[in-house]
């Protein structure tokens, strides 16, 4: 039976490991750690000596009147989509510039979201990081 080591707060950390990220990654490891409310240093401290990190708990509950509400901006949102795909099938060359930026911050999107599933703890939970 292997023995895990216990590490607690109170254990002296005077060693330094520096480590170099991008920007993207700098930005995907903020918004991890923002989500889990842990610092960078716990954060890679934990992933790194244990391969675990600790799972946020969102809950979501909704009164009849309040999921009503919901359900009325849903369909708000789903109306202008359907506008904005008009407008961006229209061709125009604004148009084209304003599909390449958003095809540019989709893919941003999806190297982070790729990251995140990689977060061996991420898995199964993911409707709490709105990754379905």
């Amino acid at each position: 039976m292997s023995k895990q080591k216990s590490f607690h707060a109170e254990t002296p950390r005077t060693n330094i490991v520096s480590v170099r990220f991008s920007n993207d990654e700098m930005e995907t490891l903020d918004f991890v750690c923002q989500v889990l409310d842990q610092s960078r240093s716990q954060y890679i401290r934990r992933k790194a000596l244990t391969g675990g990190i600790p799972r946020p708990e969102v809950r979501i509950a909704l009164d009849e009147e309040r999921a009503s509400a919901v359900a009325s901006q849903l369909a708000r949102i789903g109306n202008n989509l359907n506008q904005i795909a008009r407008k961006l099938n229209s061709g125009d060359e604004q148009t084209k510039r304003m599909t390449d930026d958003i095809v540019r911050t989709i893919d941003r999107l999806n190297e982070r979201l790729r990251f995140l599933r990689d977060v061996e703890d991420f898995h199964g939970n993911s409707e709490a990081l709105g990754c379905t």
